[in-house]
């Protein structure tokens, strides 16, 4: 069998199609707008900032030098203490709600989870995941909850 022709996708297909499609493209959800010249030799290493991003490890092949710098900067915005300061740089904002989720079904493992009808759909994924009771919010007409459907009084 020959491992020449696997696909009819290609590399040089995907570029193309990628490059029609970013010359249109909005910026929802993510803005194209960067140069990412200087990060470009990056992607010859396999990087994997495995675990806790204060804790070394034995994988010497990461960034935890510049996660934890990112921590130090959102710790200063947010007026932290430095030794109180913890977290870790997720890669979308799926997985730093499956994270934080399952950190209050941790914390609070009795707890209801409540979003609006417009939270992102990783919310309600997350629930099932984690077998957390999820109670849906009516939404405002621009997403915000309806406070009075969250009230006690809901019905």
């Amino acid at each position: 069998m020959s491992t020449t022709n696997l696909s009819v996708l290609s590399i040089d297909g995907l570029l193309e199609r990628l490059e029609s499609r970013s010359k249109l493209h909005a910026g929802y959800p993510y803005n194209l707008a960067f140069d990412s010249h200087r990060i470009l030799p990056l992607l010859k290493y396999t990087l994997n900032n495995l675990g806790d991003a204060y804790v070394e490890g034995n994988y010497g092949i990461n960034t935890k030098d510049f996660e934890r710098e990112i921590i130090s900067f959102f710790a200063d915005i947010y007026h932290l203490e430095k030794d109180d300061a913890w977290g870790y740089v997720t890669s979308c904002g799926t997985e730093g709600n499956l994270y934080g989720i399952l950190m209050g079904r941790e914390l609070y493992p009795d707890a209801i989870l409540y979003g609006s009808a417009d939270c992102h759909y990783s919310v309600v994924k997350a629930a099932r995941m984690f077998r957390i009771p999820f109670v849906e919010i009516k939404s405002q007409i621009h997403g915000e909850i309806d406070y009075p459907d969250f009230s006690p009084t809901r019905k």
